[in-house]
Formats: structure tokens, sequence, C-alpha cells
């Protein structure tokens, strides 16, 4: 009766072991940390430990940053150690991303011993600090909780992994131990995993879809836009549009959702969107949108979002009602979860179809007469290949030539933001990863990519930065040479913050020097943290170089000096 439990039943363990034990029975064996003396139980349980790897982070930011990668590619939560006081303050950023981006994300962090509280201890966030951590982190987690005894630590856990794990509102939690409480000892623990079934919902609003199929069967050119909350149904989506030809378009989160390469994708939209993307919704022939896993920001539908208005149904899914609406009111609500949705939508297009193949063929006629009539990109490889300096373009063009299709690609925040975004083809799931579309937080890709690389280290990892981003999370490389962590860094570096110096100059060129950098040698740099650097300035270089890359066994960075060329469709 007992199988689901796990027993800690040892002489006797300090409760960060015990925690540590925990969180095996959860699956998460891989800890992201910048040591301390707070968390120094924390730190021996987990040195002597041969299941556990740590990986050590120059900044705590970078490491949660590398916790967000990891758990985005490898689907589990990942565990971040930290100290009390700065040590939380500087996870700040990264918990935002994480937050908005609901990527499940466990801190741990070592607080002052409860007998050094109100006396002027540094490194306080304690509960009765003046600056208590519950309150620094209140609006970047999901929940915080301070464990003050040995008797609440099954059930404070309990608490913060179904709060993280929760299907319809996912993110980074919180858990606070005091030195003195980390030490305490426990000779018997019981602690229940939580069930695969708390982690997926089954929750579907039958009669708004049954009022969603009515719709469906009435029309006919129907368009699927799939958010990040539709990645777990990513095979559905393929079956389904493959088999009913019906066209999919993702958010720039959810981007490798629905493989790139297959003909009825139409791309990502919005900001950086595909011209076939805003061809279609611009199309007086479309009637259904479908919108699933996506609150449909205003950064998403920009600058085309008031065409939905003349869409004859939109149709929004999506498990967390809150979501719904958001940017725009739906004909149909449906607070559900998208693997059941696409899978009894299949089934009504299977019956509705059987006798009338005749609605697949004219759906066919007409995104044929629109992917065949636009290009889904702004600019051709002939364009570009030869301009000097280098154009980001090239860069990213190059890239997806030579890189396999399962590269999993971390893009940073800047101009080159949107290159990569418009230019890049993803063919999987979370192959993709960006904060841009929510934070836009400068520097996070660096740790991110990281993060990825150890979750899936067989896929290349590649990331690509700008100079500005370097200035700010650059050290960060040099956890990627002390592990010799196989990603390709690659810097786009126009000695500026790219689009803010662009449009300045629009505006008046007297304020140039504010955005422009300083000329820096990131090669070098690189190479003094443990990690290769080449300097590429000459576009007919950057093919060899990143072939040369590709095939090296250990991290490296790549510093390509380009232009500040304009990004399209401002």
């Amino acid at each position: 009766m007992y199988n689901n439990y796990l027993f800690v039943m040892e002489t006797l363990v300090n409760i960060a072991k015990a925690i540590i034990n925990i969180l095996k029975a959860e699956k998460s064996k891989t800890y992201f940390l910048v040591p301390g003396a707070s968390i120094q139980p924390f730190i021996e349980n987990i040195a002597t430990d041969d299941d556990i790897r740590s990986i050590i982070a120059t900044h705590e930011g970078g490491a949660v940053s590398m916790a967000d990668g990891y758990a985005r590619v490898k689907g589990e939560f990942a565990t971040v150690l930290c100290i009390g006081g700065p040590g939380i303050t500087n996870t700040l950023t990264s918990l935002y991303v994480a937050s908005k981006n609901e990527t499940p994300v466990l801190l741990i962090s070592g607080e002052i011993c409860h007998d050094n509280e109100l006396k002027g201890f540094f490194q306080n966030t304690c509960l009765n600090g003046t600056m208590p951590n519950n309150q620094i982190l209140m609006n970047c987690v999901k929940k915080s909780i301070t464990l003050n005894n040995k008797v609440d630590l099954a059930c404070t856990m309990n608490i913060l992994v179904r709060k993280m794990l929760n299907p319809s509102q996912k993110g980074p939690v919180h858990l606070s131990v005091p030195h003195n409480v980390q030490q305490e000892e426990i000779s018997e623990l019981f602690y229940s995993p939580i069930s695969p079934n708390i982690k997926q919902s089954q929750v579907m609003d039958d009669k708004a879809f049954e009022q969603a199929m009515c719709m469906v069967k009435l029309y006919n050119n129907i368009v699927i836009i799939c958010g990040k909350g539709a990645e777990r149904a990513s095979n559905l989506v393929h079956y389904l549009s493959n088999e009913f030809y019906i066209p999919v378009i993702t958010t720039l989160d959810a981007k490798g959702l629905f493989s790139e390469n297959c003909s009825l994708s139409l791309g990502t939209f919005g900001w950086a969107g595909n011209n076939s993307v805003l061809k279609t919704i611009d199309d007086p022939n479309l009637e259904v949108v479908i919108v699933v896993g996506s609150k449909m920001k205003v950064r998403e539908p920009a600058f085309w979002d008031k065409k939905f208005k003349r869409v004859k149904v939109i149709i929004q899914v999506d498990i967390n009602g809150e979501n719904i609406g958001y940017h725009f009111i739906p004909d149909i609500p449906i607070v559900g979860d998208s693997y059941i949705f696409f899978q009894r939508l299949i089934q009504i297009l299977k019956n509705h179809t059987q006798h009338k193949q005749h609605l697949i063929t004219e759906r066919k006629k007409w995104i044929d007469s629109i992917i065949n009539s636009t290009s889904k990109f702004d600019k051709s490889e002939k364009e570009v290949h030869s301009l000097t300096p280098i154009h980001p373009v090239h860069v990213i063009r190059e890239l997806r030539r030579i890189m396999p299709d399962e590269t999993i690609l971390t893009i940073d925040t800047g101009a080159h933001s949107y290159f990569a975004s418009h230019f890049w083809q993803s063919s999987k799931p979370g192959s993709f990863l960006t904060c841009i579309h929510y934070v836009g937080a400068m520097g996070w890709a660096i740790g991110a990519g990281i993060g990825a690389a150890i979750a899936e280290p067989k896929a290349h990892s590649v990331v690509i930065t700008g100079d500005g981003c370097m200035l700010m999370s650059g050290m960060e490389i040099q956890t990627a040479g002390r592990y010799n962590i196989k990603v390709i860094f690659i810097v786009l570096n126009n000695c500026a913050h790219g689009k803010l110096y662009i449009d300045a100059l629009e505006v008046n060129s007297n304020i140039e020097t504010i955005f422009k950098l300083p000329e820096h040698d990131f090669a070098a740099l690189a190479r003094s943290l443990g990690v290769d650097g080449i300097t590429v300035t000459e576009a007919d270089q950057l093919g060899k170089v990143i072939e040369g890359a590709k095939k090296f066994p250990g991290p490296i960075l790549i510093d390509v000096k380009v232009g500040n060329y304009p990004i399209y469709n401002k």
C-alpha cells in the first residue's frame, strides 16, 4: 500500500539531504547554483551524491536562465540554489522571464539562522527582515514558502511542486530554508511524488466545444494558430493539418511546434512574422481562426489585429480561462486542454469529411493560391550575402543551411532577434527558445542556451546574441567553458544597441553616441574564459567557420562583425 511513497530511512539525515531525496523522487537531479555559506548543507550533500549533477554559474541570474532553458527543452522542472540577500535579488530578472513563460523552476534559497534574525546580519532576506524574500519575489514566482521546521517538510514540498507543475499556469516557485533548519536531522519521511495525472489536465468545456464544431462544419477556410500551450499536442496538430489540409501558424514562443519545413506551415506571426502569415490573415476569404494555447497578447497580432473583426468565427482554446479574451474577444471561448481539443476535432472532421472530400479540395485551392503567390521571407539570400559589413540575415541563412534540423536555437533580445525569428526555421517543439515575446531581457539567452545544451546534449545548441547582451551577461560563457558544454555562441557585433541606434538616427543624429558601443573583441574575451573564440569580418568566411564550430567538441564563440541594418515590417 505504500508503493507510491518515498521513505527516507537512514540512520539520520539532515533536512537538506531529505529535500534532495524528495527532488530525486520528482526526477530532478540537475542543480544550477552559485555557492554560498547559507546553502553549505545542500552543497555538502550534492557534492557527495553520485546521482546529482551540479552546474556552478557565474551569477544567480545566469543560474535561473540555465534552469529555464533546461526545463523548456527537457520537459521537466529544474532546480536552482542560491543564498539569501543579494542571491535572491540577483535572480529577479530571470525569474520574471520564467514566470511569464510559465517555465517550472524551483528556487531554493538559504537564509540566515533563526537566532541571527533582527541582529543586522548581512545577506538577510528572512521573513522578519527589512526585505523579506517572499515580498521581493512575489511578482516573479507562483508561490514562496519558508520552511521553519522539519514537521512541515513533506507538506511544503508537495504544495510547491503541485503549484509549479499546475497545468493551467506553470511557473517558478520558491523555497526558503534557514541555515539552522537545513541542519536539523530527520530519521523518517513520508512523501508521495506528484501523480502524472496532476501534471496533465483533462479539462474540456463540452458545451462550448460542440458550439465550435457547428461553426467548423459550417465554414471551410480554416487557419489554426498554435501557442506554446499547444506544445503537448504537436503530433496531433501535424496529423490534423496533413489529413485535412489545414494551414498552421505559430506564435513566436511556439516556433517549431509545427515543423516550418512542412508545406502547410505559414510560419510565425506578429512582430517578426512571416509574409505568408500576414497575407493569409489579410485574405478576405479567411472564415475561421482557431487559436489554441495562446493568450494572443498585443505583440503577436501587432499591426493587423483589427482584421480579426471581419473573420466569420474566432475560436479560442486555453486551459487557463484567464488567457481567453486577453487581447480580443473570441466568438467561442473554450476552457480546455489542447491535446483533448485536437483529439476531438480530428474525430469530428473525420466523421464530417468522409463523404465531403470536395471541402478539402476547395480549401487546398484557397491556401495554395496564397502560399504560391507569397514568399515567407522579407529578403532573399541573394540580396544580402555580399553586403559589407556582414548582414545579420546572411548569418542566420548560413546557420540554417549548415546546422541540422534538430538544432536548438536560443535567441537574445535586440535587432538580431528580428532576423533570427523571421529567417530561422524550426522543425520540432522546444527547438527555438526566446523571451522577447514577453520580457525581452538582454543576455538571457546566454544562460538559457547552456541549459538547453545540458538538457539535450545530443542536439546542437546555438545562441544568437548581440554585443549589448554580451556586456550584460557575457561572463556566463565561462560556465560553458568550465564544464566543456558544447554551445555555439554567435555574437552579432554591430558596436551599438542596434535597433535603438537606427531608430535614433531617424529622429536626431545628435543622440547617436548614446546608442553606440565601443568595439570589443569578444573572441578574445571567450578565450580568456576557457571558450574558443573566432572573429569573422567577411561574409565569405562565415560558412567555413560555422562548419568548423559544428564539428568542434566544446563551446565556441564566433564574434561576427555585422552592420546596423534596419529590421523589416516596422
